[in-house]
C-alpha cells in the first residue's frame, strides 16, 4: 500500500459555525483526537507506507498548540519528511 498522505482531524471545535465546513465543528463541539492514538496512527502507516506529508485539520487545531506541537514532533520518530 502507498499512502501519499495522512490527515487527522483534531477536534471539531472551532471559533466559527461554517455551513461548508466538512466536519460540522462548531463552538459547542468539543471532541479532540488523543496524541497517543494520532501517534499511534503514525507509527501503523510507517510500517507500510513512507508519507510525503500529513496534515492536522479540524474544526480549528490551534486551540490546541500543545497537541498540534506533540503530534508534529512524532514524524522525526518515524522518519517523514518535515
Amino acid at each position: 500500500m502507498q499512502l501519499n498522505r495522512l490527515e487527522f482531524t483534531l477536534t471539531t471545535r472551532c471559533n466559527s459555525q461554517c455551513i461548508h465546513c466538512q466536519v460540522y465543528a462548531s463552538p459547542s463541539r468539543n471532541e479532540v483526537m488523543d496524541v497517543k492514538d494520532a501517534s499511534r496512527y503514525l507509527e501503523e502507516v510507517a510500517t507500510v507506507s513512507t508519507l510525503d506529508s500529513f496534515m492536522i485539520f479540524g474544526g480549528e487545531p490551534m486551540l490546541y498548540p500543545r497537541l498540534v506541537v506533540a503530534i508534529l514532533e512524532k514524524p522525526t520518530n518515524c522518519r517523514y519528511p518535515r
